[in-house]
């Protein structure tokens, strides 16, 4: 049995989650925390197997309760956050960032208009993310200040020749952050990243990834031009390739390895495009994404890396792309940076 604490201050969204979760004869419900102070309370008490946590509580937001669970006895958590309210899902970043595993889309709930699409879709990931023996990250205490345009002193003769893929899925958010604080503000090329991530989200991760690390973060757009120093965001729901050295396309085609954006699909259309001079770097995340992708980048004579087991919170992408042969480096999350600025010569 997956023994699952919710913590909600509404009471209609607690009773709907109750009634999804106890549909699921694998799943026991073993209490319901009204704000931050209960969840913590009861997370200790009670050693539950996961916890689905609200941002938005009187008394002690989920933001606060996730540190302060992480810090006394971590456990897997899954933020619930209504993704239209952008504050909201700030707060739900920051929580990824101190710890909670992922983070989902709770509206459906608050309106009472549960599909069978809304419920399949919680219920799996609660069981997926039940079964993560949870990682405390380590959170460098850097200020990061805002956007700054890469300065007219770069060298911009390798603009658009080079490029840096990366795929990530549960646990991506706070390890790109940590990779990315570690790299100069001004790089020299494109990033384009798929990170998997619930519908409704990418907006708001893209704004918070950017004010956490200073880089310029952005939802991709259809038939887009690349630039340098951008990190170019895959959205949900659609593929993303690139398709020339200057030039971003979406397509809404069939899921690959059951994701939609793929990172394998993403990786492919870089390896065709930029060989030798393409880094690919697959980090922490549950499934096989990505690696097919990455053992194209290799088979065209371009760097590959995948994160350890060691500093992956979830180390089944990455593993799966080692297994094959795709990685020419396999690097801890703590010395991702060293190894891109390598690349880089920079």
């Amino acid at each position: 049995m997956i023994r699952v604490l919710i913590a909600d201050d509404s009471a209609l969204v607690a009773e709907m989650l109750w009634h999804v979760f106890d549909q699921d004869p694998e799943i026991e419900i073993v209490g319901v925390a009204r704000n931050g102070v209960q969840a913590v309370e009861l997370v200790e008490k009670l050693k539950p197997d996961i916890l689905t946590m609200d941002i938005h509580m009187p008394e002690m937001d989920g933001l606060e309760a996730t540190k302060q669970i992480m810090d006394r006895c971590p456990l897997p958590i899954l933020i619930l956050s209504a993704s239209v309210f952008k504050f909201g899902t700030q707060k739900a970043f920051e929580a990824l960032a101190c710890g909670a595993l992922d983070v989902m889309e709770k509206t459906c709930f608050e309106a009472n208009s549960v599909d069978e699409e809304s419920t399949l879709n919680l219920i799996e990931r609660v069981k997926l993310l039940s079964r993560i023996k949870v990682a405390i990250p380590v959170r460098e205490k850097t200020v990061i200040g805002d956007y700054v345009q890469p300065s007219t002193e770069i060298d911009r003769s390798r603009e658009n020749q080079r490029i840096i893929g990366i795929v990530a899925s549960t646990g991506g958010p706070q390890t790109l952050a940590a990779i990315l604080k570690k790299l100069p503000q001004s790089l020299p090329v494109p990033i384009v990243l798929v990170q998997h991530m619930t519908a409704g989200f990418s907006e708001g991760f893209a704004d918070w990834l950017s004010k956490d690390t200073g880089h310029q973060v952005k939802v991709a757009e259809d038939h887009e031009m690349m630039q340098a120093g951008i990190i170019y965001l895959a959205p949900t729901g659609l593929h993303m390739k690139v398709v020339s050295k200057e030039k971003i396309c979406l397509s809404d085609e069939d899921k690959v390895d059951g994701q939609k954006p793929s990172g394998t699909v993403l990786l492919e259309s870089v390896a065709e495009h930029f060989e030798k001079n393409a880094l690919g770097i697959v980090l922490t995340g549950m499934g096989r994404d990505g690696a097919q992708g990455l053992r194209a980048i290799r088979d065209r004579s371009g760097y590959t890396i995948a994160q350890d087991q060691q500093s992956s919170i979830v180390f089944g992408m990455p593993k799966e792309a080692i297994q094959m042969g795709a990685a020419r480096e396999v690097i801890s999350m703590h010395k991702m940076a060293d190894a891109v600025k390598s690349w880089l010569k920079i």
